[in-house]
């Protein structure tokens, strides 16, 4: 049982921390996706001495962590573009609105957004940083538990409560993340799915998780389930030591062995002798 507690405990831990990592390295994942499914956008392009033509593309927006990301897939060829292709651009939210400005106004997304993907990074790395800190002092604790038993017995009362406490933190600065991302960027740019612009009768857009936010909340829930077994194993770990142990079944045996003996003195000869 105890070795499957402990298998259990190191897979959630490795699997949330691989998934936390992604999100926060991954150039290309974003949190959330919107779209305009039924509005067509169009791009008359006239090039001084050479071609000119008109390019009809549907819009599709997608919010980093750290970065915007417009992606403009063509809808048929030109002299231009290809029928298919799809061109995307990555850029800082400051410059988010550079690029879009001719196809309607997205800057109502933007400064919620950003800041809310601004605070789930820095709540993400305080989980990252947490759960290695935790694996690091449990790793030293055990290590302790062989080398100074002594100082392990002394110390391991305050450890039980101390390290499950701060390994607490690492599933709720994640989850903590997960909410704000949601409520201040996502749930807030659902409230804004029609778009009136000046141009054309009004643009409906729906806006939803995508990749990162998902792998994220995966990420979140694995460093749940791995708190909850690690505290399990931590605090029900016992102070006695292999030595312990050994000195034990020695005492025991040296009981045994001397009881044995008390019992021999303690017969009866004549009965000894008739036996």
């Amino acid at each position: 049982m105890g070795s499957r507690l402990s298998e259990a405990r190191r897979f959630f831990s490795i699997l949330g921390f691989i998934l936390l990592l992604i999100t926060l390295f991954g150039s290309h994942l974003p949190w959330m996706e919107i779209a305009e499914e039924h509005h067509v956008h169009s791009w008359q392009i006239v090039e001084e001495g050479g071609d000119s033509g008109t390019a009809t593309f549907k819009m599709t927006m997608y919010f980093n962590l750290l970065s915007v990301e417009a992606c403009q897939t063509f809808l048929e060829d030109s002299p231009f573009f290809f029928s298919g292709q799809e061109v995307c651009s990555v850029m800082p939210f400051k410059d988010a609105d550079k690029n879009t400005v001719d196809t309607h106004d997205w800057s109502s997304y933007s400064e919620s957004c950003e800041s809310a993907g601004l605070t789930a990074f820095a709540m993400i790395v305080v989980a990252v940083s947490i759960l290695a800190l935790v694996v690091l002092i449990s790793t030293f604790k055990n290590i302790q538990r062989k080398c100074c038993p002594a100082q392990f017995r002394a110390q391991q009362g305050k450890a039980k409560c101390m390290v499950p406490t701060c390994a607490a933190f690492a599933p709720v600065c994640a989850i903590v993340a997960i909410v704000i991302y949601f409520m201040q960027c996502i749930n807030d740019a659902k409230g804004q799915d029609v778009v009136s612009a000046d141009d054309v009768g009004d643009v409906e857009r729906s806006a939803s998780g995508y990749e990162g936010f998902w792998i994220a909340l995966t990420g979140s829930i694995c460093l749940l389930f791995w708190w909850i077994l690690f505290t399990i194993w931590f605090c029900g770990k016992s102070t006695e030591t292999p030595a312990d142990f050994e000195a034990g079944s020695e005492s025991r045996r040296t009981q045994s062995r001397d009881a044995r003996q008390r019992l021999n003195q303690d017969s009866d000869p004549e009965e000894d002798s008739q036996l």
